[in-house]
């Protein structure tokens, strides 16, 4: 195995109002309809918060918040694997620095700078998606 691929972004979604479809800029609690029994509809857009490579190890920072009960596995398999966590378990370390990254300067000046940015918009609250895309 050569590593992962990580792809953190945000989770824009369609939130069905009675027979009204509302788009919304990214899914909290407070974006959930009332009544459930109007329905909620996620879509596949995404919007990238950071995207870095890693070793082969490049899972253990997410894993270990899993079992933390700081993030959820949705999928796993490399194919890709799949996680979610709210902004607030995620963000320090996306600022910091990504976990387990590859040297990420060839991504080019500023990558860093423009990642907190996108991150530090985030609401604590606001569930993440994780990519994890296994590169062998």
């Amino acid at each position: 195995m050569l590593g992962y691929q990580i792809i953190v972004s945000r989770q824009p979604s369609e939130v069905l109002d009675g027979e009204e479809r509302k788009l919304i800029d990214c899914l909290t609690p407070a974006a959930v309809p009332k009544d459930p029994s109007k329905g909620f509809m996620p879509t596949f857009e995404r919007h990238v918060i950071a995207s870095w490579a890693t070793d082969y190890d490049g899972l253990d920072w997410i894993e270990d918040l899993v079992k933390a009960g700081k993030a959820i596995r949705l999928q796993g398999g490399g194919w890709p694997s799949l996680y979610t966590a709210t902004a607030e378990n995620l963000i320090s370390q996306i600022i910091d620095g990504p976990p387990r990254a590859k040297d990420y300067g060839s991504s080019g000046v500023g990558q860093q700078e423009r990642w907190s940015a996108k991150a530090a918009a985030c609401s604590p609250d606001e569930w993440l998606l994780i990519e994890a895309w296994d590169e062998s």
